[in-house]
C-alpha cells in the first residue's frame, strides 16, 4: 500500500511501525510518527491522535484522506486509544522525554553529516575494500576500481558513527 507522508506518519504513530520501517520499540515508532507529523504541520499535538486526525483531515494540502472529516474517527484510531500496549508505550515516551531526545539526536546527526561532507569534499581517500586511492567529491564515495560505495566518516557502515560515546 502507498501512503502519503501524512498517512505514513499517522500510521506510524498509531502502530509504531510501517511495513517497510520498524523501530526497536513501540514507543520509538510512535514517537517517530509524532516527529514526522510535527515536521509536516509545524504544530505539536503530542500523542493526541484525535487532534492529529482533525488537523490532517481539515487541511487538504496534507492529502491525509479524502473520505475522513474532522470529528469522524476511523475505528482503527479509536481501537488504538484503548490498546494497553499503545497506552504503555506513550506513557513511557512521555516519562522519558523520548520526543525531545529523538529530535536532538536527529539534529546532531544532520550536523555531523554536514560536517563530514565539508571535511571530505575534494580530498584523496583510500578504498577500505581494495586500497585504491581516488579523489573525493564528498563524504560518500565510490571506488573507481572495485566500485565499493562507502562513507569516509564511517567506512565500517556503523549507523551510530556520529554519536559521542566518550
Amino acid at each position: 500500500m502507498r501512503y502519503t507522508p501524512s498517512q505514513a506518519a499517522m500510521f506510524l504513530m498509531t502502530h509504531g511501525a510501517l511495513p517497510m520501517l520498524t523501530y526497536d520499540t513501540l514507543a520509538e515508532g510512535i514517537t517517530r510518527g509524532r516527529q514526522r507529523l510535527v515536521e509536516l504541520t509545524h504544530q505539536d499535538f503530542c500523542f493526541d491522535l484525535k487532534a492529529w486526525h482533525d488537523r490532517l483531515a481539515r487541511t487538504k494540502s496534507y492529502n491525509y484522506r479524502s473520505i475522513e472529516r474532522p470529528g469522524v474517527y476511523p475505528k482503527s484510531l479509536l481501537d488504538v486509544l484503548h490498546d494497553p500496549d499503545w497506552i504503555a508505550a506513550v506513557e513511557f515516551a512521555e516519562q522519558t522525554q523520548l520526543f525531545d531526545k529523538l529530535v536532538a539526536d536527529d539534529a546532531k546527526m544532520r550536523q555531523a553529516t554536514a560536517d563530514a561532507e565539508r571535511r571530505w569534499a575534494g580530498r584523496d581517500r583510500f578504498c577500505p575494500k581494495c586500497g585504491a586511492t581516488f579523489h573525493s567529491v564528498g563524504d560518500r564515495g565510490q571506488c573507481p576500481v572495485c566500485y565499493h560505495t562507502f562513507f569516509v566518516s564511517h567506512p565500517d557502515g556503523d549507523p551510530d558513527w556520529w554519536r559521542d560515546d566518550g
